[in-house]
């Protein structure tokens, strides 16, 4: 698979957890305490072209991702999503901070 450089170390660690472990229920956790617990439901490279707007000229940009369906609503936030709905993971909006069942961190945001 060959990723963006924005997507290494980000969306390509969860998708080859999520592959190694394609059960588990992972915590999702996002700024202001929003946290949901998901598991796996999908992965592709997005269908639809989104317009990067460029102080010349607008391009288009293809990524990668990963869909998971919420198990549970810890902390409501700005995703507002709902037990049995749907979160679309990529690059643009990954999750601060990510839990694996053992309670080991698989992905925490360094500050900047």
């Amino acid at each position: 698979m060959s990723w963006r450089f924005e997507e290494k170390g980000t969306i390509s660690l969860l998708y080859a957890y999520t592959f190694e472990a394609i059960d588990a229920r992972l915590v999702f956790e996002y700024a202001f305490g929003e946290s949901y617990i998901v598991t796996y439901f999908t992965a592709y490279e997005s269908g639809n072209y989104q317009e990067i707007e460029d102080e010349i000229d607008s391009a288009e940009e293809e990524f990668f991702v990963l869909t998971y369906r919420v198990e549970e609503v810890l902390t409501p936030g700005a995703h507002n999503s709902q037990k049995g709905e749907f979160i679309d993971i990529d690059y643009r909006d990954f999750p601060l901070r990510i839990v694996k069942p053992d309670g080991l961190i698989l992905y925490h945001q360094r500050a900047e």
